[in-house]
């Protein structure tokens, strides 16, 4: 679970009250940077995957210096940075603030050799695909195991996304 320092600043940068935010952090003698929950996750981790409101927060702490190339260090070797929270809950949004403003790597392995994108269509996310392929996300990589794109959202039964990378130039011959 999030700590409450994590959880009261993430709720304040949601509601636009980034001084609140930063202010909180500050009296409990934390960074915005050093605001992490027990598996690694960092308040940008967490304002990726959230929905409300959290490009807007996203573009705020990469203002306010964190790291869009910070991994977590939980669920085992996943090590996954804020975009692939963002792919995973289809925030496409807080995914261009990353890649355009954070300069998080659209083509990025995970620890588990997942891309950002198999990442999305695992999840069904089918317009976080089509941002990501927009970026210049390659939806056409495979992991060590030759599983592309498509495995993963052909696997959880996403056709709409498996019709999606088809039209991007996947191959859906799997």
């Amino acid at each position: 679970k999030p700590s409450v320092v994590t959880w009261c600043a993430s709720s304040c940068l949601v509601q636009h009250r980034t001084r609140e935010a930063r202010e909180l952090c500050r009296d409990m003698g934390l960074l915005v940077t050093d605001v992490n929950e027990r598996e690694g996750r960092t308040l940008l981790m967490r304002q990726a995957q959230a929905a409300l409101g959290a490009a807007h927060a996203v573009k705020l702490l990469l203002d306010a210096g964190e790291d869009a190339c910070a991994t977590d260090s939980g669920h085992g070797n996943r090590r996954w940075t804020a975009l692939f929270y963002a792919a995973e809950a289809g925030n496409k949004e807080a995914a261009v603030v990353l890649a355009q403003h954070g300069g998080a790597d659209v083509n990025a392995f995970d620890g588990r050799g997942a891309t950002v994108v198999m990442t999305a269509a695992g999840s069904g996310h089918t317009g976080t695909v089509t941002e990501l392929a927009r970026l210049g996300a390659d939806v056409t990589i495979a992991n060590d195991d030759g599983c592309s794109p498509v495995h993963f959202a052909a696997q959880e039964g996403h056709t709409a996304t498996v019709t999606e990378l088809a039209r991007l130039g996947a191959d859906v011959n799997i």
